[in-house]
C-alpha cells in the first residue's frame, strides 16, 4: 500500500498564516515542561562552553561559511566515511535570528565545523531538526512575534540561505524521499480543554518547496511519522492509541500506550518500537515491542537481565535508533543505581533467528543519550563514558573513540544526531 505522501502532490496548498492563537498557546503549554528543562540544560551548556574559553582553551574548531574556529585534522579512520550532524552543540550566535549552533563532524578526517542554524526554535517542539535527503529541515521562528513558527530547509552542510517552507506548529518525517510533513492546528477548530483539536498536515518538498494538499487528521490525533503503510497517528500528544490511517479510510489500530509521552523508542517508514509493562515513576519498561507496519510482524524483547528495564525516548521521530535496512534497533537499558539515571546500550537484531540483546561495549552514558547509524548500517555512533563519541563496527566489534565535544555528562543530550550526505 502506498502512503498518502507517495501520491503525486498537487500544487501549493492554501495559505496557513491564520492558524489560531488559542491552539498554538495550548500546544506550547503542553510542551512547556519539556521546553523549560531542556532550554535550561542548553543554557548550562553554553555557560560551560563560555567558561572553558575564558580559561584560555581554543575556540571550537571549524572555519567556513557560518562556522567558527579553525579546522582540526587528524588521522583518517578507516571505513567510517560519515559526517555526523549534532545539535544543539554551541551557544547561540550573534544577532536577532542567530539560533543555536550545530556540529558537522567528518569522522573520516576528524574535521569538525561549528555552524549556525538561523532562527531555530528553542527546543520546545517534538522534532526540531530532521534529515530530509540532501537537506536539513528545522523548526524556526519568524515574523514579528516569537509565536510565529514555521519550517525551513538548509543544505546538509548548513551553508547558504535557508528556504522557508511554510508555517508549521511542528514537523514529522515522511516516507517519501525528499519530503517532510508540516502540521498546523485547524483554523476552524476552537480551543477545547478536552483536547478535541484537529490537525492539518501538508507534505512539502525540501528541495523545491512544492506543497501537497491539506489533509485533516481524524479529530484528536497527531501525526508521528509518514510510513509505507499510511500515516502513523496517536491520540493525544504521543500517547494513547497508535493507529495507521490513509485519508478516506478508517484508522487501523496497532497498539495502546498508557497516557505518558515518554514510552516511545523509535519509528521510521516501516517499523515502530514502543514500551509496555512500564513503570512511570522510574520511567523504565520491562518489554520493548517492535511492529512492522507493512508486514504486520511483531516482536517483543524483555529487558536484559541485570538491568532495571528499557529506557524509552521522549519523542519517536528522528531518533536514529533504527538501522537503515530495518534489521537492528539500538536501545538503552537503565542500570543500577537508579538515582544516577545511567544506562547501557544494546543492539536488538530483528532479522533471522531470534537472539538475545547484545551489549554494546563502552556504552555507559546518561539515559536517553544520543545515537545514530551510518548510512549503510555498518557503524553505530553513540555517547559513551565521559561524554565521548564512540563508533561500533557491528560486524567486527571494533570500537573507535572521537574527541568531538559532547555536552557534559549530567548536563544535557543532543536532540538531533544523524549522518548527512554531501550538500546538493
Amino acid at each position: 500500500m502506498k502512503a498518502p505522501e507517495l501520491l503525486h502532490p498537487s500544487g501549493p496548498g492554501p495559505d496557513t498564516e491564520a492558524v489560531i492563537r488559542e491552539a498554538r498557546r495550548h500546544q506550547r503549554k503542553r510542551h512547556a515542561a519539556v521546553a523549560l528543562a531542556v532550554v535550561a540544560a542548553v543554557a548550562a551548556l553554553g555557560g560551560v562552553f563560555a567558561s572553558v574559553q575564558g580559561r584560555g582553551s581554543p575556540a571550537p574548531p571549524g572555519r567556513g561559511a557560518g562556522s567558527t574556529g579553525s579546522p582540526a585534522r587528524g588521522p583518517a579512520v578507516g571505513g567510517i566515511a560519515t559526517t555526523l550532524l549534532m545539535w544543539p552543540a554551541a551557544w547561540p550566535g550573534r544577532g536577532p535570528c542567530a539560533g543555536y549552533g550545530a556540529y558537522l563532524d567528518d569522522l573520516s578526517t576528524r574535521r569538525l565545523l561549528v555552524r549556525n542554524v538561523p532562527c531555530i526554535v528553542n527546543l520546545d517542539v517534538p522534532a526540531t531538526l530532521l534529515p530530509v535527503g540532501r537537506w536539513v529541515v528545522y523548526m524556526n521562528f519568524h515574523g514579528k512575534f516569537p509565536g510565529n513558527r514555521g519550517a525551513s530547509a538548509l543544505p546538509s552542510d548548513l551553508a547558504g540561505r535557508p528556504r522557508l517552507l511554510g508555517n508549521a506548529d511542528y514537523i514529522a518525517p515522511s516516507a517519501s524521499p525528499g519530503r517532510v510533513w508540516l502540521m498546523t492546528a485547524d483554523v476552524g477548530t476552537a480551543y477545547d480543554p478536552h483536547d478535541a483539536f484537529q490537525e492539518v498536515v501538508r507534505s512539502v518538498s525540501a528541495a523545491s518547496g512544492q506543497t501537497g494538499p491539506a489533509i485533516k487528521l481524524p479529530q484528536g490525533t497527531n501525526l508521528i511519522e509518514g510510513t509505507q503503510a499510511g500515516l502513523l497517528l496517536s491520540s493525544g500528544y504521543f500517547n494513547g492509541a497508535i493507529t495507521l490511517w490513509t485519508p478516506g479510510t478508517r484508522p487501523r489500530h496497532l497498539a495502546y500506550l498508557p497516557p505518558d509521552n515518554s514510552l516511545w523508542f523509535a519509528a521510521d517508514a516501516q517499523l515502530i518500537a514502543f514500551g509496555t509493562r512500564c513503570r512511570l515513576t522510574s520511567d523504565v519498561c520491562k518489554m520493548l515491542n517492535v511492529v512492522n507496519v507493512v508486514t504486520g510482524r511483531r516482536l517483543s524483547f524483555p529487558a536484559p537481565p541485570g538491568t532495571l528495564g528499557w529506557t524509552p525516548r521522549v519523542w519517536p521521530g528522528g531518533v536514529g535508533a533504527i538501522s537503515p535496512l530495518n534489521t537492528m534497533i539500538a536501545a538503552q537499558a537503565a542500570t543500577r543505581p537508579a538515582r544516577k539515571a545511567s544506562a547501557e546500550l544494546f543492539i536488538l537484531r530483528l532479522a533471522g533467528a531470534r537472539k538475545r540483546p547484545a551489549a554494546v561495549p563502552q556504552s555507559a552514558a546518561p539515559a536517553r543519550a544520543s545515537m545514530a547509524w551510518s548510512a549503510g548500517g555498518s557503524w553505530l555512533f553513540y555517547q559513551g563514558p565521559g561524554g565521548r563519541l564512540r563508533a561500533l563496527q557491528v560486524a567486527t566489534g571494533k570500537i573507535e573513540t572521537f574527541g568531538t565535544p559532547i555536552p557534559p555528562e549530567g548536563c544535557c543530550q543532543y536532540q538531533a544526531m544523524f549522518p548527512v550526505p554531501k550538500s546538493p
